[in-house]
């Protein structure tokens, strides 16, 4: 057998048994890691109606398909009328 075949194979089975499944339902700790955002951007956001969520209970959360497919929506909107990207550094 090939040494090299049977590490990737190895790496594989690992990665496979140790990733976290994707949550369908975010808090919004979560979604500010998913967005690479404040916590305090999301729910300001949320609260302002510019981002999908619901409420349960006291509780709002975020569905990540939701989120993508806003993400994808806002990336399709920026693209069609670009604005300046100010430059940092």
């Amino acid at each position: 057998m090939n040494p090299l075949q049977d590490l990737i194979d190895q790496v594989y089975e690992r990665i496979k048994t140790e990733a976290k499944p994707a949550q369908d339902v975010l808090d919004g700790h979560e979604t500010a890691e998913l967005l690479r955002v404040s916590y305090w951007k999301v729910m300001t956001d949320a609260k302002a109606g510019k981002i999908p969520f619901f409420r349960m209970g006291q509780r709002v959360l975020f569905r990540r398909d939701a989120l993508l497919q806003w993400v994808a929506g806002q990336e399709e909107a920026n693209t069609k009328k670009p604005g300046k990207i100010r430059r940092v550094g």
